[in-house]
Order: structure tokens, then sequence, then C-alpha cells
């Protein structure tokens, strides 16, 4: 990657990541501040007409603070999904699909098993989720697809992610850093995400072809396996 083009990566995950601040900054101005200010007057009027009968004043605001707590609720999924953390990556997965299938994105076709046989750790569990996000929120932006497949595996120790739709595709360059200049910047972050953590990502696409994007990670246990193995040959 030449200095350039990574300086230029660089600054659009900078700019990635600004962007979420300034989204989650505006969804708690406009959606949490403004429902307890509303709230807070209620409140004031109430206080205000003590001998009137409040019923419907509090039925309305028990109302409003529902919804407070489920924005509340969405933003802290959107920032991280508890059942990421409590019942793992593959449970995760599966309740962002259903989210996204009950918004009506478009048929999903979920291939996720029921349990990991082992654990996923924390960084690699996290990137391969929002890998995930990624790319659905790409399908739904730019691929107009009707059918989508989502498939999580683990073989042999390596973890595989596969995410395909029946889109309109696109041309895919030689070099996928090329994508920078056409701003197709969230092919560009999925794979730099991968580098974290030292996975790789496979693309393949063509106009009207759909896209199938695969994020394979080797789990840490197997690269000391494989190293164990090397010293035990050679020795």
């Amino acid at each position: 990657m030449t200095g350039t083009i990574s300086e230029q990566l660089h600054q659009q995950i900078l700019n990635a990541r600004e962007n979420e601040r300034k989204h989650i900054a505006r969804e708690l101005h406009d959606e949490i501040i403004q429902s307890l200010i509303t709230m807070n007057y209620h409140i004031s009027e109430m206080r205000q007409h003590r001998a009137q009968d409040n019923t419907l004043s509090l039925a309305r605001l028990q109302d409003d603070l529902h919804q407070v707590i489920n924005n509340v609720r969405q933003i802290c999924v959107a920032l991280r999904p508890p059942v990421l953390d409590s019942l793992g990556l593959a449970a995760a997965i599966r309740s962002h699909v259903r989210e996204l299938e009950r918004r009506g994105l478009c048929r999903i076709g979920l291939h996720v098993p029921d349990e990991l046989e082992q654990s996923i750790p924390e960084p690699i569990a996290i990137c391969l989720y929002r890998i995930l996000q990624e790319a659905l929120v790409n399908v739904q932006k730019h691929a107009e697809a009707t059918q989508i497949v989502v498939k999580l595996d683990l073989c042999d120790s390596t973890i595989r992610l596969l995410v395909q739709d029946n889109g309109k595709g696109f041309s895919l360059p030689q070099q996928l850093d090329q994508l920078l200049h056409a701003r197709h910047f969230g092919l560009v972050g999925i794979r730099e995400q991968l580098d974290m953590i030292n996975g790789t990502l496979e693309i393949a696409s063509a106009p009207g072809q759909g896209t199938r994007l695969e994020a394979t990670v080797l789990l840490p246990h197997a690269v000391t396996d494989n190293q164990q193995e090397l010293r035990e040959m050679y020795a």
C-alpha cells in the first residue's frame, strides 16, 4: 500500500469514527434529550395543576418514558449488542439478521451454528460482527438485492464469515485500494479491520452477478499449534 493510499485509508477510518460519534450525539440530542425536555414540561404542568385529574397526563408521561427507554436501548445495541457479550458471536449475528428482516431489508438466508464448539476471542468476535454490519449496510445502500446469504462456520480452527447477495454487483479492481478513488470506503475499511487481527478478505463481484464477501481468521491457538508442529518437524 503506498503512503498516499495508506494516508487516505487512515483518514477515512478517522472520518468514519468521527461521523459515528456525530450520529450518536445527534441521536442523543434529537431523540433522548428532547424527549426528556418534553417529559420535564409535562411534570411542571402537573405540579401546577395538582387539584385536577392527572390520570391522562400520567399516562402520556409514561408513554414518553417508555419511548425514551426504547431509544436508549437501540443506541446501546448499535454501539455494542449485549448479546455479543452474553451469548457470543453466533447469537449476535442471528439477532442482527432478525432485526434487519423485521425492518424489511430483504430475504436473508442465515446459516449459523446454534453454538460454536469453542469460544471466539473477543477482538475477533467484535471484528467479524462489525464486518457483518458494514457488509449488510453496503448491500442495503448499493446492491439492490432481493436475497442475501449470511454464513458463519468454524473449520480446522479457522472461522469464516460469508455474506453473499444477488444484487447488481460491480467491477472489482485488481487492487482493492483502487476503490478509494471511487469512494467505496466500506470494503477497504473491512479489509483494514481484518488486517488488525491477521485475517484475510476475499471479494468476488461483477456487474449483474451480485457480490460475495468472505472474511477468514485463523484463531490464535491454531497459530500456536502450527508453530509447535513446525518445531517438532525440524527438531
